[in-house]
């Protein structure tokens, strides 16, 4: 399961590069939509079901 969630970050994170500029127009929602996918990222990492 680690290593799908490895994968999984790996293509989210590519996929945020691809879309980094979507909102290019208002830095603060950039700034929140980057916070809040951060702390998505760290309750999956830190979920009992995350443990291999």
């Amino acid at each position: 399961m680690r290593g799908f969630v490895n994968r999984l970050e790996h293509v989210v994170k590519h996929a945020e590069d691809i879309m980094q500029d979507d909102f290019e127009g208002d830095p603060e929602i950039a700034r929140l939509d980057r916070e809040a996918d951060d702390n998505r990222w760290k309750a999956v990492r830190s979920s009992p079901k995350n443990v291999a």
